[in-house]
């Protein structure tokens, strides 16, 4: 066997490996971080199929080219956190009637997200922007779920809207049992915003966000009325803009 087609076969394997692990997710937090990465299963499964029909195809010729020449030829292709404060910014037209902030509960002291409340006590609403940490290592982004919905019952849940980087994708686990929890209506479904800046200290990037990880929520008053992304204005994140009603 070829190291070409045993480095595609243990590559392969290793992709399927983690596509069906991604399935404990269900009841495994760190099994369910594998999920966030399903649409990369599926492109590198659909490349390895073309690549095997090409493979397949070429196999006679490049047979021949052997037998014909008297030298041998080989072809082979080579694939190629510091502590920070996070902040929470409402902008709004309008003064609030009330706002305030939430630490982080976990051990870095982080600002984990912040509240603002408009209009009169009956009718008016509540704005709340927060950030969740990335989902490995596991079990810190859950416990930053769980300390949220214990402080969005402070608030009245119909007039209630929710929006920030949870860091995590619709398909995974985590997000459904935290649609499950807030018990709200989440507006933004596979908004694809991440990472379209480089990031971290090693200039990541990618050329077209590849992960929907920023979500907003509302309660039952609000209808919706346009849910999109914006133009790139300096972040690794595209802006998910949305335009709800009552």
């Amino acid at each position: 066997m070829e190291l070409y087609e045993l480095s595609a076969i243990l590559w392969a394997f290793g992709v399927a490996s983690a596509a069906v692990l991604s399935l404990g997710g269900i009841v495994s937090n760190r099994l369910d971080t594998l999920t966030h990465f399903a649409p990369l299963y599926l492109v590198v499964g659909l490349v390895a199929i073309a690549l095997q029909l090409v493979r397949g195809k070429q196999r006679g010729r490049w047979g021949r080219d052997r037998a014909d020449s008297a030298a041998p030829r080989l072809s082979h292709q080579t694939l190629a956190p510091t502590s920070f404060d996070i902040m929470t910014v409402h902008l709004s037209r309008i003064a609030p009637r009330d706002s305030g902030a939430w630490p982080s509960p976990d051990t870095f002291g982080r600002h984990f997200g912040a509240w603002a409340s408009f209009g009169d006590t009956a009718t008016g609403y509540t704005v709340v922007g927060a950030y969740a940490l990335w989902p490995a290592p596991a079990g810190r982004q859950q416990v930053q779920t769980a300390f949220l919905a214990s402080r969005l019952q402070a608030f009245n849940r119909d007039y209630l809207i929710l929006a920030g980087d949870f860091n995590s994708t619709p398909w995974s686990f985590s997000l459904r049992r935290q649609d499950a929890l807030f018990g709200l209506t989440r507006h933004s479904h596979a908004l694809f915003s991440w990472s379209v800046q480089p990031y971290s200290r090693y200039k990541f990037w990618t050329p077209v966000p590849l992960m929907p990880i920023d979500h907003v929520y509302a309660g039952a008053a609000w209808k919706t009325v346009s849910v999109t992304t914006g133009p790139k204005l300096g972040s690794d994140h595209l802006p998910i803009i949305v335009v709800l009603t009552r």
